[in-house]
C-alpha cells in the first residue's frame, strides 16, 4: 500500500500518533510475555524503518514495560520520536525531541508531539513527568513560527482534546490524532486546523492529500463539494417554485428571504473551493487481501520466527498442549 502511494505521490510523510509498539493489558506482564512483546515491538520498528517513517509520537501503552525498556527498544528506530511535553522525572529534560522539521519542495514543516497526562495511579509513567499539553503546544508553536511554514501535531491526547486545541490555539495546520481509536472518514476542520484520526492497533491506514495555495485561508474537504452543489441546486429549485407561485404574501416572502440567505452562504462556501487550500482523505482497512512487500517480509521473518518459537516454548503453551 505504501509502495503504491509513493508511486502516486513522491511528497509523502509517514506519521503515527502513538500506542504503536505495545498492546494494552490489564494484568501484570510475565517474563515470557515481556520477551514476546519486545520482539513484536522490534518487528514494528523494523517495518517502520523499511517504510521510511518520518516521525511518531508515543502513547501510554508504549510505556507498558517502563521508560527504560522503551528507550532501549527505540534505539533501533531510524526515525525520530517526538513529544514536547514528556519529561524525564530526574533530569526534567524532554525524553524525546520536542519536534522535527522536514522540508518538502521549499515548504518547511514542523512536526511536534504531545502525550496525555496520566492518571496518578498509572505505573507505566513511573519516572516520567508530563507537562500541560496546551501550554506546551503554545510554546512550541511560538518556537516553530520563525523557522517553519506549516505545523503538524502528532497528538495522543484524544479527539475531544484535539478539538479543544484547534478551537483555542492558532498555528496548528494539521492534527494527526490518536488515543481515542476512531475513524474520522470526514475529518473535522476547525478554523484553519484539519483534525485526522484512524482506528488503532494497525487495523486501518489513513491518507490525506493536501493542496496548499494560501496558508492564511482554511482547508476545504473536496469530498464535501458534491454535497454543497446538490444543496445549492435544491435551494435554486425551491426559489424557482416560489417565483412561480402567484400567491404573494408575507409568509412566502419570509421563506424566499431565508432561501436567498442560504443560497448566498452556500455560494460563499463554494467559492472557497476555488480559492482555498484543498484536502481529500482516505481511510483504508488493512485486510489480508493487501499484498505484503517481499523485502519487508524478509526483514521481519527472523522476528516472526522468534515470536512463534517463544510462544510455542512458553510454560503456558506447554501446559495447554495435549499429552502425547
Amino acid at each position: 500500500m505504501i509502495d503504491r502511494w509513493r508511486a502516486e505521490q513522491k511528497n509523502l510523510l509517514i506519521l503515527d500518533a502513538g500506542d504503536l509498539l505495545y498492546p494494552r493489558v490489564s494484568e501484570p506482564v510475565s517474563q515470557d510475555k515481556t520477551k514476546t512483546f519486545n520482539l513484536q515491538a522490534r518487528a514494528i520498528i523494523e517495518a517502520f524503518n523499511f517504510m521510511g517513517c518520518d516521525a511518531i509520537t508515543v502513547g501510554e501503552d508504549d510505556f507498558l514495560l517502563g521508560k527504560e525498556n522503551l528507550l532501549k527498544v527505540l534505539d533501533e528506530a531510524k526515525f525520530p520520536v517526538v513529544s514536547a511535553n514528556l519529561l524525564d522525572g530526574e533530569s526534567k529534560a524532554t525524553l524525546f525531541r520536542p519536534y522535527v522539521i522536514k522540508t518538502i519542495e521549499n515548504l518547511r514543516i514542523g512536526i511536534f508531539g504531545l502525550s496525555p497526562k496520566p492518571d496518578s495511579q498509572d505505573e507505566r509513567f513511573h519516572g516520567l513527568l508530563v507537562g500541560d499539553p496546551k501550554e506546551t503546544a503554545r510554546k512550541v508553536i511560538s518556537e516553530l513560527k520563525e523557522t517553519t511554514d506549516f505545523t503538524v501535531l502528532l497528538s495522543h491526547l484524544g479527539y475531544p482534546k484535539d478539538l479543544e486545541l484547534a478551537k483555542e490555539l492558532d498555528g496548528i495546520n494539521v492534527i494527526v490524532g490518536g488515543h481515542t481509536g476512531i475513524n474520522l472518514n470526514y475529518p473535522r476542520i476547525v478554523r484553519n486546523t484539519v483534525i485526522l484520526q484512524v482506528a488503532n492497533r494497525g487495523r486501518y491506514l489513513g491518507r490525506v492529500d493536501l493542496s496548499i495555495n494560501d496558508l492564511s485561508q482554511p482547508f476545504v474537504n473536496v469530498k464535501m463539494k458534491d454535497t454543497l452543489q446538490k444543496r445549492l441546486a435544491q435551494i435554486e429549485r425551491r426559489l424557482e417554485e416560489l417565483e412561480q407561485n402567484p400567491t404573494k404574501n408575507q409568509k412566502n416572502e419570509q421563506i424566499r428571504e431565508r432561501f436567498l440567505k442560504h443560497k448566498a452562504e452556500t455560494e460563499k462556501i463554494m467559492k472557497t473551493y476555488e480559492e482555498g487550500n484543498k484536502m481529500v482523505n482516505e481511510v483504508v482497512p488493512l485486510r489480508d487481501t493487501i499484498q505484503d512487500n517481499p523485502e519487508c517480509q524478509k526483514i521481519l521473518a527472523p522476528y516472526l520466527d522468534q515470536i512463534s518459537e517463544h510462544s510455542e516454548s512458553s510454560p503456558r503453551s506447554q501446559e495447554a498442549s495435549p499429552a502425547q
